[in-house]
C-alpha cells in the first residue's frame, strides 16, 4: 500500500509496552523512522493494531532526497535527528537516562531496526537491538532512580550506529566516548512492597 508499512515485533516481543506474556506490544503513540530506499529520514505513525505486536504504520512525512539504499530501513523510536549511511549504517543516540515505567519501559526506549529485501519491500520484521532488564526490588524503601553499569565498563549509551539487513540479526557499535551507565529515572519515587 503506498505510504504504509506493516511492522510486526521479533517473536511477538519487540517493542514498546509488555503484555502479561512479557510480549511487546506497539502503542498509538508509537512512531519509526523509515529511510525508504534512500538516505533521507521519513516518520511513519501507528494507524492500526495498537495493542498488538504487528501494526500498519502510515506516512507523516515523507522525503525521497537523499542517496539511494538498496532497501528499506526503519528504526524504532522514531528520531529525525538520526542518519544513515549508503551502507546501511544508522548512526544515533542511545539516552544515558531512561523512565520509569510501571509493567514495563517507558515509550520510546526500546530500540529496534528492521530491513525489508529491497526497495519494493512493505514489511518489517523489527529485532530488538538492546535488551530488557528486569529487576524485582522489596522492601519499604522509596526508590527514585537506580544505576546500571557492566562489569567491565562495557558501553551502555551515547552516540552509537547500528546496521540492520534483511534476515540478519543487527549488529551495534558504540562511537569513541560512549557513556558507561544508564540510570533509570523513577521520577517522584516507587514505593517497594514486601512481596
Amino acid at each position: 500500500l503506498p505510504g504504509e508499512f506493516i511492522a510486526t515485533t521479533e517473536q511477538a516481543s519487540t517493542k514498546t509496552s509488555l503484555g502479561e506474556d512479557w510480549s511487546v506490544l506497539w502503542q498509538d503513540s508509537d512512531a519509526i523512522t523509515v529511510f525508504e530506499g534512500n538516505t533521507s529520514p521519513s516518520c511513519y505513525k501507528v494507524s492500526k493494531g495498537a495493542g498488538t505486536p504487528s501494526a500498519i504504520f502510515e506516512a507523516v512525512s515523507t522525503s525521497s532526497q537523499g542517496s539511494p539504499l538498496p532497501a528499506n530501513i526503519a528504526v524504532y523510536p522514531y528520531d529525525d535527528k538520526m542518519t544513515i549511511s549508503t551502507d546501511g549504517a544508522v548512526t544515533l543516540t542511545i539516552p544515558s537516562t531512561q523512565k520509569y515505567e510501571e509493567g514495563g519501559f517507558a515509550p520510546g526506549t526500546n530500540l529496534m531496526v528492521a530491513s525489508t529485501p529491497d526497495v519494493e519491500g512493505k514489511s518489517f520484521a523489527f529485532k530488538n537491538v538492546l535488551s530488557i532488564i528486569r529487576v524485582n526490588l522489596t522492601g519499604s524503601d522509596v526508590i527514585k532512580t537506580l544505576e546500571f553499569s557492566g562489569n567491565n565498563n562495557e558501553p551502555l549509551c551515547g552516540k552509537a550506529t547500528v546496521k540492520s539487513v534483511f534476515g540478519k540479526e543487527p549488529v551495534l557499535s558504540f562511537s569513541t566516548g560512549a557513556g558507561t551507565k544508564l540510570t533509570l529515572d523513577c521520577g517522584e519515587g516507587v514505593q517497594l512492597s514486601s512481596s
